[in-house]
């Protein structure tokens, strides 16, 4: 069976987000409301942006998750992955510090390995015994021979990104659950298609 295109994968997400995007901007300004305003506080706002970006990505992803399957959601799911905070954190932190690793050497190895590293939330939103270290594993193999797929489905954004700037940011509170819900999709075939989650 073929993977949806990227284009497909859009449209999907928007027949997803039917009916639900007053849901989704909700979640999208929780999350945005939280870590965003946190960079700002002086002396430690940036350290404890930092500190709750694993929880809140975590709870987003679940949020993305349960659109894209068309379960019933709530925004405040943005909060469920302070329920696992050490997990998440852990999941964020190492995800992010491989990444610096392989950047140190040249920025296109940093790259694909933030783009192997994609999943790894996703797998951990339907993989409760499932530890960091194991869901960053998983999502490496997941993502073998897909990053380049998953690079051009971000850029397919990149014009709605700019558009939202215009908008003093605005934008985003719909941009982030179009693009959220279209990767949710993406791993959703990917998971499909493959053995690598039990």
């Amino acid at each position: 069976m073929n993977y949806r295109d990227n284009k497909q994968l859009m449209a999907d997400a928007r027949q997803a987000l039917s009916g639900r995007w007053k849901t989704a901007v909700g979640a999208a300004a929780i999350f945005l409301g939280i870590s965003y305003p946190l960079q700002w506080l002086p002396p430690l706002g940036g350290f404890a942006a930092f500190i709750v970006s694993g929880p809140l990505t975590l709870g987003l992803t679940c949020f993305w998750l349960g659109v894209s399957r068309q379960k019933p959601v709530r925004a405040s799911q943005v909060l469920s992955g302070f329920q696992v905070f050490w997990k998440s954190f852990s999941a964020y932190f190492l995800s992010g510090l491989f990444a610096i690793l392989w950047a140190l050497l040249l920025i296109v190895p940093g790259i694909m390995a933030a783009l192997s590293y994609a999943m790894t939330f996703y797998i951990l939103a339907d993989n409760d015994a499932m530890g960091a270290r194991d869901a960053i594993s998983a999502s490496k193999e997941m993502m073998l021979g897909h990053r380049w797929r998953l690079t051009c489905l971000f850029a397919r954004f990149i014009g709605w990104g700019l558009l939202s700037v215009l908008t003093a940011g605005i934008g985003f509170l719909w941009l982030l659950p179009y693009v959220g819900v279209s990767t949710a999709l993406f791993y959703e075939d990917l998971k499909s298609r493959q053995n690598t989650i039990n």
